[in-house]
């Protein structure tokens, strides 16, 4: 077992009542899972998606943001831990704060999507192009290669620019069905 990363709307209900292989079509891997939590444990240098922010001149920022969301079930758990309604309040209003600041963040989250595929299907050999880190939990070499290609099934053994492309039919069916805003949630 290991932890998960799956993309989150405003309101899930507008797209888990259908019926669609989500898995395969807007699963995002495990090694993706890694790629956004490198941020925090790379300390001294640069981890590979801020890399790859500076390779493409694409800012990354509303990628990493989409971490930041105060989802309900978060909600809940920082909640059963107060000890008062002041301590609760607090809690709800900055969550509400929070939230605010995503408000409509759909369309940055895909024009940054959009621009990474358009200019990373351009790279041939971007694992060549990353500076080392001390540990590559990645398997950039593998991970990274053929952005091109749709390696794996939609979750196991996805590359990178598999996962890419999930995350944009993530976006574009639930824009569709009227999402406004779009967040990571782990488990």
């Amino acid at each position: 077992m290991g932890l998960d990363i799956f993309l989150s709307t405003n309101n899930d209900a507008l797209y888990l009542r259908s019926n669609y292989d989500s898995l395969r079509k807007h699963g995002l891997s495990r090694t993706f899972c890694n790629l956004m939590c490198r941020q925090n444990i790379i300390v001294d240098e640069d981890p590979e998606l801020d890399q790859i922010g500076t390779i493409t001149g694409v800012d990354v920022s509303d990628i990493y943001n989409m971490n930041n969301y105060p989802d309900e079930n978060q909600m809940e758990f920082f909640l059963m831990g107060t000890e008062s309604e002041m301590e609760k309040k607090a809690i709800i209003d900055k969550a509400e704060t929070d939230r605010q600041a995503f408000k409509d963040n759909i369309e940055e989250v895909t024009n940054t999507i959009n621009n990474l595929i358009a200019k990373l299907s351009q790279i041939d050999n971007l694992p060549l192009l990353f500076a080392q880190t001390e540990w590559d939990t990645l398997d950039r070499d593998i991970y990274f290669k053929d952005f091109n290609s749709d390696t794996g099934d939609g979750y196991i053994g996805n590359n990178f620019g598999r996962d890419l492309r999930n995350f944009k039919n993530f976006l574009d069916f639930v824009k569709g069905k009227g999402a406004s805003v779009v967040y990571f949630i782990y488990g």
